[in-house]
Formats: C-alpha cells, structure tokens, sequence
C-alpha cells in the first residue's frame, strides 16, 4: 500500500534526522516541531538561570527540614472545621496549626508539570511558593499564641527566609 509523498514534514532539530528527510522526502516542506524549539530556546536563554536557582536552593538544605515539619503538624481537625463553619470554634491551637499546614501547603506541592524544563519551572515555582508562604508566616506570627505554633512559625520563617530573602 502506498501513501505517496507527504506534503510536509514535522521533526525535532537534530541534524541527522533533517538530513535523512531531506534525501528521503527531496523538495517536501520541513517543519522544526514546536516542542522541541520552545525546549531549546528555552533551555538556551533560561537554562543556566534555572540550573543556578537549583543549586542555590539546595546547597541551603531547608527543604527536608521543611517537609520534617510538615509531616509533623496534625492532619486538619473535622471537628474543628464544622465548628468553624458553624461560626463556633474554641480550639485555637488546632486552627493554628491547620493554617501553618495550609501555608506549607503550596511549598510542599511545588513540582513539575510532568513537562519538564523549561515548560516547568520547579525551582522557580519552588522560590515563588516561599515568597508567598513568608509573607503568609510573618502574619500568622503577629497573631498566633499557642506557644507550639509560635515555636514553628519561628523555626519556619528562618528556614523559609533564606531562599525569600536570599540570605544563604
């Protein structure tokens, strides 16, 4: 069974593959495919930017610290949150602790797309969810009085400052 000649092609942009459509299909239209452009495009003006935030980040060893307290802090409280919705709720330590693991939420679930670099950018989502989360801290800091939460907001806002502040 016989197709014909294709009235273009779609490759990635390696120079064997180019040469090989060029001898096989001669005169056909040959297009670059767009992921691999934006990959490499993106690899070429963002690469050494993403691969220094990375090592930056990890030559200061918050992250295991981090998800240490994470794991540590109680699952959310049911029945505090009815109570909550309820309008009625006197379990301050509980509802501290729920809103430090609401901040650390977005640290901890910071990742990839699956796409990988440059389609997600982890360290630089990893930085953006600790920007946020310091800001979020130092508000819950100036309310919180358990002395618990106080005691972790303080061990966290350390830790989380030195990549939103740069401070290593």
């Amino acid at each position: 069974m016989r197709f014909g000649i294709p009235s273009g092609t779609i490759s990635d942009m390696r120079a064997g593959i180019l040469s090989a459509i060029g001898k096989v299909f001669p005169g056909v239209p040959m297009r670059v495919c767009l992921l691999h452009f934006l990959r490499d495009l993106g690899k070429d003006l963002m690469g050494s930017m993403h691969t220094d935030l990375g090592i930056m980040i990890n030559r200061m060893g918050i992250k295991s610290r981090i998800k240490a307290i994470f794991r540590d802090l109680p699952e959310y409280d049911m029945k505090c949150i009815r109570g909550l919705e309820s309008g009625f709720c006197t379990d301050t330590s509980s509802m501290e602790m729920m809103c430090i693991r609401r901040v650390l939420e977005p640290i901890m679930g910071t990742g990839s797309s699956g796409y990988d670099f440059p389609f997600s950018l982890r360290h630089f989502n990893f930085y953006n969810a600790c920007v946020y989360a310091k800001r979020e801290i130092d508000d819950l800091r100036t309310v919180v009085k358990d002395s618990d939460s106080h005691d972790i907001l303080e061990e966290l806002s350390d830790l989380i400052s030195k990549v939103a502040e740069n401070s290593a």
